[in-house]
């Protein structure tokens, strides 16, 4: 089963991986069998955007589904699963042509940072990405030093999109590179409307690809606060922030901007014979399916906070806690959640 609107007009579903589609097992086997359905019932192709290589993606590639395409290095590259479309090279050239010379940016970074940030593992580099590991004691001192970095390369004919995430990493990349404006470029190739392109994060490394990527901008609900705050206040309204965590959120974030079809518990016993779980393939999401993985994601995450306070020492009554945990007024926050998603009558 499958909303018309998603029948009638091609789509882009696009996600971060680590923290995003990937950090609950159980959302994110949810999420593959949605997407099978999803395949066959609508114009979708699926992008995977991350900081990672593909090769750096062997820890978990057997629990994802095989994208249509890979934006990678966050953003400096594109790949496309069909090994004849000639998209990696034209995304390349193109972001090639504002000019680019790693050793120079290199150079520049450790003028200007000095012993702030060394140079990543091997495995992490790239031609056409630098990544950086900071001190996450200094955050500051790196931030107030980025400006003078990227007019450093500007002026070195090497311009380069800075992109510092967590307080530990910075990728430097060309300018004309970063996941936001691979989407929008993929996009226009595939002719895929804005509005039509989802984009899914949870991390500063997201901020371009919520803001430039697509019409439809999900916030996970693990988003980090250095993502909420870069990207809220620009898109107000126009972003939709999940109740659910991880894939739940990303599965949260496709219903309410239309591309996969909700029903009521009615509607599923009529047309499934009462096996409307989100296990059967070909079936559609339920309201209760989806209010049960954001609650058990939300669960799940608190239990990582929880332990992550544990461990800073934090007796959990400090201020700035990220989360809300188990009490009622989270599983209402999550009923009103579900409730304001979109519902497509098929």
């Amino acid at each position: 089963m499958a909303a018309r609107a998603c029948q009638a007009q091609a789509w882009l579903l696009v996600t971060d991986l680590d923290g995003t589609l990937v950090g609950h097992d159980q959302s994110l086997a949810a999420f593959n069998k949605v997407w099978l359905t999803l395949q066959r019932t609508c114009s979708v192709q699926l992008v995977f955007a991350t900081g990672r290589t593909i090769a750096n993606c062997s820890d978990i590639m057997s629990q994802l589904p095989r994208p249509d395409f890979w934006i990678t290095a966050c953003g400096a590259a594109i790949t496309a699963s069909n090994s004849s479309s000639r998209i990696e090279k034209d995304w390349e050239a193109h972001i090639l042509g504002a000019g680019w010379d790693r050793k120079r940016v290199v150079s520049l970074a450790e003028s200007v940072l000095g012993t702030l940030a060394v140079l990543g593992p091997d495995d992490e580099q790239t031609d056409l990405r630098v990544c950086l590991y900071c001190d996450p004691e200094c955050v500051s001192r790196v931030t107030a030093l980025l400006p003078e970095l990227v007019a450093s390369c500007k002026a070195s004919s090497t311009p380069v999109r800075a992109i510092f995430s967590q307080a530990v990493f910075l990728e430097l990349v060309p300018t004309r590179a970063g996941k936001g404006p691979a989407v929008a470029f993929l996009a226009e190739r595939l002719g895929v409307l804005y509005e039509n392109t989802i984009v899914c994060g949870d991390s500063g490394n997201d901020r371009d690809l919520l803001l430039e990527g697509g019409g439809g901008a999900v916030l996970v609900g693990n988003a980090l606060p250095e993502l909420r705050d870069a990207v809220l206040p620009e898109l107000e309204d126009a972003a939709f922030e999940a109740a659910g965590c991880y894939a739940a959120g990303v599965i949260e974030g496709a219903a309410h901007f239309g591309l996969l079809p909700l029903i009521e518990e009615d509607q599923a016993a009529d047309e499934n014979n009462d096996q409307h779980s989100v296990a059967g393939p070909g079936t559609a999401l339920t309201r209760s399916e989806l209010r049960r993985l954001c609650r058990e994601s939300r669960l799940f995450y608190a239990g990582i906070c929880k332990s992550k306070r544990a461990n800073d020492g934090d007796d959990g009554d400090a201020a700035g806690k990220r989360r809300r945990t188990t009490d009622e007024s989270a599983s209402r926050d999550i009923n009103e959640h579900v409730e304001s998603v979109h519902l497509n009558k098929v």
